[in-house]
């Protein structure tokens, strides 16, 4: 998957699922499909991941929900209100309501398991949005509407699954100087609460957008994006937000060991660190895009 050849992965998958098709134990519970067809069938689709992992899955299933009879998407709670009601995702439950619950089922896969079971190829992926961005309401940004500067949004940590992801405020230094940008936080958890936004650049938009529907509705508000690889980088692919993705120097594997754009989503530019720990280098690539998109005034131009 890092090179790109898909073909040979889902071929190693093979390999691997074959056994545990065969009545060997089941290896990791994370493997949940069993190779049955969806065809005519009941399926339910387990999202045991995170949540990042469920919205880039979510391209593959309107194409099951057409094939099977009914589809269940036992989604993650926050996901819930963002996904419920959204055509070719089935019917959407609440997979925390505790799994003696759930809808009986005749075929089960976990979500990250949908490329697998789709053969899915780097040259001919599904779109990333189903249909969420166009049933978004529209979302008032604060401030002076003559503020005609271009609003970029701004989420510079993760979560705690892996902090090499996070870029430190400091580094940012340089994007923040660019005074003719308007920069919007989108950032939640802990890295909001540092003593250093208040002196910066940075116009908190956090405490609208803690429910994941409602920063949807903000991105789509905003001219771009500056993120880190987590969930929100994944919901401004799925709405096809222009983004600039800052990416540790190994990368998780979706984003490939090299290259600035990705299949999974083509309104990213992917920022790499040159080197482990160099986030300077890579800042400075995402601020030389930002400036050939929007060039700084000329003094006297405003």
């Amino acid at each position: 998957m890092r090179a790109g050849d898909w073909e040979r992965a889902w071929q190693a998958s093979d390999a691997l699922e074959a056994p545990r098709r065969a009545g060997a134990p089941r290896q990791g519970h994370h493997l949940t499909w069993d190779g049955t067809p969806p065809d005519g069938r009941v399926v339910r689709v387990r999202c045991e991941h995170g949540l990042g992992d469920t919205l880039q899955a979510l391209r593959f299933l309107p194409a099951l929900a057409a094939r099977a009879r009914r589809l269940h998407l036992m989604a993650q709670p926050p996901l819930v209100p963002l996904l419920q009601g959204v055509p070719g995702l089935g019917a959407v439950h609440d997979a925390w309501q505790g799994a003696a619950s759930w809808p009986a089922a005749e075929v089960e896969l976990e979500v990250t398991e949908l490329a697998y079971a789709a053969r899915a190829q780097p040259q001919a992926l599904p779109p990333a949005d189903p249909g969420i961005g166009v049933r978004l309401p529209a979302f008032a940004l604060p401030g002076d509407p003559s503020d005609r500067r271009p609003r970029i949004g701004l989420a510079w940590a993760a979560s705690d699954w892996d902090r090499r992801r996070d870029v430190p405020l400091d580094a940012l230094a340089p994007l923040l100087a660019l005074r003719h940008l308007r920069w919007l936080g989108l950032q939640h958890g802990p890295a909001r609460e540092d003593p250093r936004v208040a002196a910066s650049a940075i116009e908190p938009l956090w405490s609208r957008t803690a429910a994941i529907a409602d920063c949807a509705a903000a991105m789509q508000a905003l001219d771009a994006l500056v993120l880190v690889d987590g969930m929100p980088a994944h919901l401004a692919g799925l709405l096809g937000r222009p983004t600039w993705l800052l990416l540790q120097h190994t990368a998780d594997w979706r984003w490939g060991d090299a290259g600035s754009r990705t299949p999974w989503y083509p309104s990213l530019q992917l920022a790499r660190q040159p080197a482990p720990g160099d986030w300077a280098g890579a800042v400075e690539a995402v601020r030389a895009a930002l400036l050939a998109r929007w060039p700084t005034p000329a003094r006297g131009t405003g």
